[in-house]
């Protein structure tokens, strides 16, 4: 689920943004609309092929689609609408067919009788970051209310279109998951291979709403605008599942349907606000099936009222991300659904696990966590599973409560970032209520909080439930051999104050799953709900900051830590036995993946809090990390089996009858053909070795014709199988000593480390050779590299690097302590110089050169900050790729001494 447009953007970002523009949110607020007379006809563009486009319209109230004028060829028309004078407005993408610079985001007005161009209007052009930006694709139009025009800009964000002048338009919420690089590149190969996912977007005929058509999800999402001291904002507001690559969204002329249609659909559909039902309204719109945008004007006498919350007693269901629960299929959570009747609130939870049998790991119970609700920033939790880690001490509702974060205790995931799965039900997993970076900090069970008296609170059966007239199959839209192996759920009487919008919540304790619930409790028509602030508006989550924290050196030393405990249970081969199955080991490896890619992510965000060349160093170690990962899991995998083989080995010992003894040998040649390929896979060469053997001894025994001589042919199968599970836990180990990489544990310098960390924990080849004016150094057979002294005058050194034979050199690194600085170094075409720390990959501390694939022979020299003496130093070599297979090796060499003496 990376690079879609998250819930975040738009709902942080512009209380100052919207009132630069040509028309300020606050007019936009205000002013009345003047539409059209008569509208019937609702129009849209066709994209056919890759870039030709035709208009089509279609009817409102047979939603019949019929061509309008000729195609347009090569025109790549992608955004689309009307305002209130009948003006139908057209935009061009990236993939235009002639002069793309000037033809790329250009607005046309288009003639609603003939389909023809009427008039180029101009090519949209605003600032980013002082640049003046023009020509990226606009993917989607939509007129406001009071007039102003408005348009997405696939590569830079929301703009507020200048209709008199489209060159001098403004940009008004900057976005791109990229940091900008494709929208400052003006480059349109960049353009087209980037994508910020808004395929559409659409306002309410009151301008208090913005729809926005996810292409990369499966859902429409609602931003509220509200006017707060004279300036614009964008609040999250609800987003409904759809399904599909949705690339069309419009408001139509009722103010609470929006007509909808999915990529490469036959069907038309539409989505009631009111009652969020979903229907198709055409099946079959061929050949139109790619239609890019639509666009409804709405008649002057038909303004609606903006759609709202009615009074509803009726279940209100709400679906979580299936598949999104890490770790064990028992933290699946499914749905969830509330209902109030009368002062009488209901819960009920579809999940893998119920409070009375939760998930037993490592000794420990993981439960769920309390239920919360959040009424604008007015917080409440009901204690219903009585063994979790809650300091709520009796069951029931809790009022003025803090929270506390559980999932350390429970061995959960330190962050959102790191779990980042799926969805949290009517929230994204990347949302603005829960802060996403923050480690140890989710908001989940009481840590105070004063009981409510007289709750009633009940825990109730599924009987129970289904009696009050639950049904999660129904309200889920899905079938109930799919939902979980419980439903549960509780009542209790609510207090005064839970009115009007909430957010409700629960996770299981590790957050491996979650979901929450964004509604409102009945509330009498024409009323408009409580709109949550504090905790819940734009830019201010549960986690109660203003703003989400800055990762520092903590988070990374925290996400180290995350990543050697995953790392400690991956390479425990005492922890792997015959009766682990694949899923396990999936998962395990999966979560030490996830922790890296973390490690990672954290890196890059703070890499400018680093050390010059740290964040490089680190990814670097990283990435070998996770190459060592996928060996790992692979090597716990032919272990499984060498095991399984072993066992079958002591059943044929113990055989009484032949064919049991043969029925037990075929079983060792099937698990030994398997763990063969497991071998093959990481170049276990002496486990390969070893099992070629045990197979070629076994094969004799499907022929033997008695018992004890079957049992004579597999003597000594048991010896071998020893020392291949030997061979084994040893590869294991050691690719976790390597998989650990070189990545800080405590917040110190890493280019200042001490004698501590400079101790290399890698396995390289060995090399006896004393120190010598040249030394080669052999990684194998046939890679080997020459390292020599060429001259040492004063304070700089001088030697040559030359590739003998083998593969192309990767870098080198010569081994001068940190008690040197280095103040001049060259560096030789083809190589780059890598400064003076401590090599990422390796964990080896000195000055590195990095070599490209022209590199065969060239000298490197450096001056430090002193004249040292000459002593004996280590040389490093490392070569070739991920893919050709990586090596490194050492050698001594003459070299500056720089040590206290």
């Amino acid at each position: 689920m990376r690079n879609q447009l998250k819930k975040d953007p738009l709902g942080q970002a512009i209380k100052k943004c919207l009132t630069v523009g040509g028309v300020s949110m606050a007019v936009l607020l205000s002013a009345g609309s003047a539409v059209a007379d008569e509208c019937d006809i609702i129009y849209g563009v066709h994209d056919d092929k890759l870039n030709d486009s035709q208009f089509v319209t279609i009817d409102s109230v047979t939603y019949e689609v019929q061509p309008l004028g000729p195609m347009h060829e090569g025109k790549d028309f992608e955004g689309l609408d009307i305002n209130s004078d009948g003006d139908l407005i057209a935009s061009s993408g990236d993939d235009v067919a002639d002069d793309v610079v000037d033809n790329v985001g250009v607005l046309s007005k288009i003639n609603t009788n003939t389909g023809d161009i009427e008039e180029r209007l101009g090519q949209v052009c605003f600032s980013v970051k002082g640049q003046q930006v023009c020509g990226t694709e606009i993917s989607a139009l939509s007129f406001h209310p009071a007039g102003g025009l408005f348009a997405w800009s696939e590569e830079c964000g929301l703009i507020d279109v200048d209709m008199a002048n489209p060159a001098n338009s403004t940009l008004v919420l900057p976005y791109a998951t990229d940091g900008f690089k494709a929208c400052l590149s003006g480059d349109i190969k960049a353009w087209q291979k980037y994508t910020s996912h808004v395929e559409d977007i659409a306002w309410d005929h009151t301008g208090k709403y913005l729809f926005v058509a996810n292409g990369g999800n499966i859902d429409v999402y609602i931003y509220k605008v509200s006017e707060v001291d004279g300036e614009g904002t964008f609040e999250w507001f609800k987003n409904y599942a759809v399904g599909g690559n949705i690339e069309t969204v419009e408001m139509l002329q009722d103010n609470h349907t929006l007509l909808l249609k999915v990529h490469n659909s036959r069907t038309l559909r539409t989505l009631d606000l009111k009652t969020g039902d979903l229907k198709t309204v055409n099946g079959d719109i061929a050949p139109y099936t790619d239609i890019e945008a639509v666009a409804a004007c709405i008649p002057k006498d038909n303004i609606a009222d903006p759609f709202c919350v009615m009074d509803d007693t009726d279940w209100m269901y709400v679906k979580d991300a299936f598949g999104d629960a890490t770790g064990f299929d028992k933290l699946e959570i499914h749905g969830i659904a509330l209902k109030q009747e009368g002062d009488t609130i209901t819960v009920a939870i579809s999940a893998n696990m119920s409070p009375d049998d939760p998930l037993m790991y490592k000794g420990e119970n993981v439960n769920f966590t309390d239920f919360v609700f959040d009424f604008a920033g007015t917080k409440y939790a009901v204690h219903f599973a009585p063994d979790n880690d809650s300091d709520a001490t009796e069951l029931g509702l809790y009022a003025n409560v803090t929270l506390k974060d559980v999932t350390k205790k429970n061995h959960g995931w330190s962050s959102f970032k790191s779990y980042n799965r799926g969805d949290l039900g009517d929230l994204p997993i990347h949302n603005d209520y829960f802060s996403w970076k923050a480690v140890r900090s989710v908001p989940q069970e009481i840590a105070s909080g004063d009981k409510v008296a007289n709750d009633n609170f009940r825990r109730l059966t599924q009987a129970e439930l289904a009696g009050m007239g639950l049904n999660f199959p129904t309200g889920l839209n899905e079938n109930a051999s799919n939902l979980g192996d419980y439903t549960f759920g509780f009542s209790f009487t609510k207090t005064e104050d839970m009115t009007g919008e909430f957010i409700a919540y629960v996770f299981t304790e590790c957050i491996n799953d979650g979901i929450a619930m964004v509604t409102s409790l009945p509330s009498c028509p024409g009323e408009e709900a409580q709109q949550p602030q504090g905790d819940w508006t734009a830019g201010e989550g549960a986690n109660g900051g203003s703003t989400e924290p800055e990762l520092t050196r903590d988070d990374l030393n925290q996400a180290v830590a995350d990543a050697q405990a995953q790392l400690e249970q991956a390479t425990d081969g005492n922890a792997t036995d015959e009766n682990t199955t694949d899923d396990a080991i999936d998962r395990q490896s999966e979560a030490l993946e996830d922790q890296l890619d973390e490690l990672k992510n954290i890196t890059d965000e703070i890499a400018l809090q680093l050390n010059p060349g740290e964040a490089d160093q680190i990814i670097e170690a990283v990435e070998q990390a996770q190459d060592n990962a996928s060996k790992l899991k692979t090597a716990r995998k032919l272990l499984k089996t060498l095991k399984q083989a072993k066992n079958n080995d002591k059943k044929l010992a113990k055989a009484k009858k032949l064919n049991k003894a043969k029925n037990q040998a075929a079983s060792v040649v099937d698990k030994l053909t398997k763990a063969k390929e497991y071998a093959d896979a990481i170049s276990a060469d002496q486990v390969k070795t070893l099992i070629t053997e045990a197979l070629t001894q076994l094969q004799p025994i499907s022929g033997a014709s008695d018992l004890d001589q079957a049992k004579q042919q597999a003597d000594g199968i048991g010896d071998k199988l020893d020392k291949a599970i030997a061979a084994v836990k040893a590869f294991i180990k050691n690719k976790g000593e390597q998989a650990s990489g070189n990545t800080p544990s405590e917040d110190k310098d890493s280019t200042d480390n001490g004698d501590k960390d400079n101790v290399d924990t890698t396995s390289p080849t060995p090399n006896s050779q004393s120190a010598l004016d040249s030394v080669e150094i052999a990684i194998s057979d046939e890679d080997k590299y020459q390292v020599s002294l060429v001259s040492h005058e004063d304070n700089t050194w001088t030697y040559r690097v030359q590739e003998n034979s083998g593969k192309d050199l990767s870098h080198f690194v010569l081994g001068v302590g940190n008690c040197a600085k280095v103040v001049n170094n060259n560096e030789p075409s083809n190589t780059t110089y890598g400064g003076h720390g401590r090599d990422g990959s390796t964990g080896f501390y000195g000055i590195k050169w990095d070599t490209s694939g022209g590199f065969s022979n060239d000298q490197f020299s450096f001056t430090l900050d002193a004249s040292y003496p000459e002593g004996e130093i280590e040389a490093l070599a490392k070569a070739g790729s991920k893919k050709s297979g990586a090596g490194h090796a050492k050698g001594k060499i003459i070299g500056p001494d720089c040590s206290p003496r």
